[in-house]
């Protein structure tokens, strides 16, 4: 080649360069040759002598650049649209300008020549604009797809759930793919599981593998497209964590079920949950030691939560009450104590020291002492009333006895101090009845000591510190002691005790109470003999004191115990049964009134044993 083709080359393939990479120097040029063919287009109509030369080398400027620009794209002019004929025709009038020697010396011909190469390197220009658009386009797709198949795998190796997809095949198993983060949660490979189903089961915990399966099953069977469960799986070291593993069928064809999902690690929320359930349980403890019944209840005067003390005051288990009104608990008392409620609710200032019947399903009835607070939520909002109740039954009864022993004493006793006095202003008259007279005032002035001492027994009863005794002694002293009265008045004591070394929970006014139940026999029963036996019963002792005298009848039989309670036909207080009961019902035990063999009343004391 020689140096001016060199050359020549050169310059077109710098000028094909620049083309290609700076369209507006493209653009630059073509104005350029415009100008240029209108320069040549006024020169052909002068007689300019140098036009031939100017023409000349323009043409072939033109030409040669418009051929090498062919030719170095030429490979893409078919497959940009261009037609054979076209894209023949274009080469053949280009290879006449490069083979010719010299150019034709018609102006009007090299005109119009140079104008449809300029055409045609116009053309060229738009195909080559047209297809570095499509290629940028392309180019740009295909660096949005790389970026959202980045962002897709960022999103699934970073989310805290594993994401895995699997199918099953006539039921088999098949795992297809687990994302990457499973390292970071169980410390495995996702080629771990890929195609090793056996692997994934065997991590399930034992004893959680049926329910895990059964699940699956219904996922499997089309009982439903999702399903949820929870269970523990083993990492890489050999612990359990928790997880919540979430299925969901995207296709079923044929016998294939297809199906993606996502384990969530909830261990640590687990934890918190059973830290909250242990947290509970030792409220829940300490609420149901609580020597106060604790009652929540809502605006609607519906209990929420009880404790322990509460549902006992009632004679119901906590979850028999929680969720139900209190017109069910307590039907009686339920207006009046939501009345204070609302109260309570509107002002939003708790109330205290309220004393109130509190009735159980029984029918029993229990004072206690309430304090009523209102109970917020967190945006402070009233949601409800909380109920603090200390039961003060024994208190009251205390207040009610002092109350009955501060009457009894008062009217009582002074009448019978009085019937003295009135007998001794007799004696002061010398007659023949002077003796009878003394002997009726010596009568009153016993029952009276014997009320007084009663009623000081009374107030021992409660202050009384329970010990184990051994009860057969305790019963041999009471009839030692009491013979020679019961002798005196015609009456037999008789023992038929079978109770070895039988220790029972009782205080020093044991002895008391059976001595009391022998005097009421030898005072009212109108019998000669009076029977003392006992007998251990499931895990109690039953002492029994009978006589064979008239008896009790059966109506007044729960009415002989109850305070003040007097019978009109023996003229006696009944403060000797009442003391009875008071005895017994301070040991834990109880005191009923039966018919005796023997045909007359027989009174069983039930005390509970050492064992109980």
């Amino acid at each position: 080649m020689t140096d001016e083709k060199r050359e020549g080359g050169g310059l077109v393939m710098l000028f094909a360069d620049i083309i290609k990479k700076r369209d507006e120097y493209f653009f630059l040029i073509f104005t350029i040759l415009t100008i240029l063919t209108w320069f040549l287009a006024f020169s052909l109509n002068t007689s300019f002598e140098g036009t031939d030369i100017i023409i000349e080398g323009a043409y072939f400027f033109v030409a040669l650049c418009s051929f090498f620009i062919v030719k170095r794209l030429s490979i893409n002019l078919l497959s940009l649209g261009w037609s054979t004929f076209t894209y023949g025709l274009l080469i053949d009038l280009l290879d006449e300008f490069t083979h010719e020697p010299t150019l034709v010396n018609t102006e009007i011909e090299g005109l119009l020549t140079a104008m449809g190469l300029l055409l045609i390197g116009i053309g060229i220009y738009k195909e080559v604009q047209h297809l570095q658009q499509e290629i940028a386009q392309r180019k740009s797709a295909e660096e949005e797809l790389k970026e959202s198949e980045q962002r897709l795998d960022n999103l699934i190796s970073n989310t805290p759930a594993v994401i895995y997809s699997h199918k099953f095949i006539d039921g088999e198993q098949k795992i297809t793919y687990i994302s990457d983060n499973i390292q970071d949660v169980l410390g495995f490979e996702p080629d771990d599981f890929v195609g090793n189903e056996e692997f994934h089961r065997s991590c399930i915990h034992p004893d959680d593998r049926e329910s895990v399966f059964k699940e699956i099953q219904k996922l499997i069977q089309g009982e439903t497209n999702s399903i949820t469960i929870t269970y523990r799986f083993k990492d890489s070291s050999g612990n359990y964590h928790w997880l919540r593993d979430t299925h969901r069928a995207i296709s079923r064809e044929n016998n294939e079920t297809q199906v993606v999902g996502a384990w969530w690690d909830i261990t640590e929320r687990k934890r918190a949950e059973e830290q909250v359930k242990e947290i509970n349980k030792d409220l829940e403890k300490i609420l149901d030691n609580v020597p106060a019944m604790i009652w929540y209840k809502d605006t609607d005067n519906n209990f929420i939560r009880v404790n322990k003390a509460a549902a006992e005051a009632t004679g119901m288990k906590p979850e028999e009450i929680e969720g139900k009104s209190a017109e069910e608990v307590y039907p009686n008392q339920a207006k009046e104590y939501y009345e204070d409620d609302l109260e309570i609710i509107k002002s939003e200032e708790p109330k205290t020291g309220i004393i109130e019947k509190l009735g159980t399903v029984e029918g029993e009835e229990r004072w206690v002492r309430t304090d009523k607070v209102p109970y917020y939520d967190k945006d402070g909002n009233i949601t409800g009333v909380i109920v603090l109740s200390i039961d003060i039954t024994e208190r009251k009864k205390a207040e009610e006895r002092e109350q009955f022993l501060h009457s009894l004493l008062r009217h009582d006793v002074l009448n019978k101090f009085q019937v003295v006095e009135g007998y001794l202003e007799l004696l002061k008259e010398e007659t023949e009845e002077n003796k009878e007279y003394v002997d009726k005032a010596l009568e009153a002035t016993k029952e009276s000591e014997d009320i007084i001492q009663k009623v000081r027994t009374l107030r021992k009863v409660k202050g009384e510190e329970l010990e184990e005794i051994e009860l057969k002694p305790v019963v041999q002293e009471v009839l030692d002691e009491n013979k020679a009265v019961a002798e005196e008045n015609g009456f037999e004591l008789i023992e038929n005790c079978s109770l070895g070394d039988c220790r029972v929970k009782a205080g020093g006014l044991l002895k008391r109470l059976f001595s009391n139940l022998i005097e009421n026999a030898i005072k009212h029963s109108n019998g000669t003999k009076i029977r003392i036996s006992g007998k251990e019963k499931d895990q109690e002792v039953i002492c029994s004191v009978e006589d064979d005298g008239k008896g009790i009848p059966d109506e007044q039989k729960d009415k002989i115990f109850k305070r003040g309670f007097k019978n009109e036909e023996t003229g006696g207080t009944g403060l000797g049964s009442y003391l009875a009961k008071e005895i017994t019902e301070n040991y834990g035990g109880k005191i009923e009134a039966r018919d005796s063999e023997l045909g007359g009343a027989r009174f069983d004391v039930h005390l509970k044993t050492e064992k109980n």
